[in-house]
């Protein structure tokens, strides 16, 4: 696993986008009210249906469900299962998808561990499922946090941006600019 300067490297290129949840946070509030549709229910189901496709497919199979109902084909079929077992008990299940709820609506302690958190640490993603590793990686987090003089929830997007950037992405994918294609169509 690579260490906490590594990770502060990565912080540091993505230091711009450290802001990313508090702006996408504002962006989901303007939607829930252009949906009509509740701020904390928009959230989840956009955190539950995030595993595995790219932010702005997010958005939009989150856009549509809400104007459908349905889930679009396409997903994996843990996320189908997911938002069943939202639906039927308004709990979120998983820790990536937990977090990055939390993260959305203004928890600036939660961790969002994800394939490119994976990536950055150079572990594979499925060690996330081990609490002793996400312990490891949560302090690591914390300390380079600390380090910086940031949020947990900051650095965690700074890094998240700074891997994407590593390779090769020309910009990091935003909530904001997505939603706003979908509002104007």
């Amino acid at each position: 696993m690579r260490n906490v300067s590594y990770l502060i490297r990565l912080a540091r290129q993505g230091w711009d986008h450290r802001d990313w949840y508090t702006r996408a946070e504002g962006s989901l509030m303007d939607l829930s009210d252009y949906l009509d549709i509740d701020f904390d229910e928009l959230v989840d189901v956009l955190s539950i249906t995030s595993p595995r496709v790219s932010v702005a497919r997010n958005v939009r199979v989150t856009i549509d469900y809400f104007k459908t109902g349905t889930l679009s084909s396409g997903l994996i079929k843990s996320t189908h299962a997911a938002l069943k077992h939202y639906r039927k008990t308004g709990e979120i299940r998983g820790p990536k998808t937990s977090k990055f709820a939390a993260a959305l609506k203004g928890d600036t302690t939660a961790i969002v561990l994800d394939t490119w958190m994976a990536k950055a640490l150079g572990i594979p993603q499925s060690s996330f499922s081990n609490k002793r590793v996400r312990s490891s990686v949560e302090r690591r987090i914390r300390y380079g946090a600390y380090i910086l003089g940031i949020t947990p929830a900051e650095f965690q997007a700074a890094v998240w941006s700074g891997i994407v950037m590593n390779e090769g992405r020309l910009s990091v994918p935003c909530i904001t600019q997505v939603l706003n294609e979908e509002m104007t169509r």
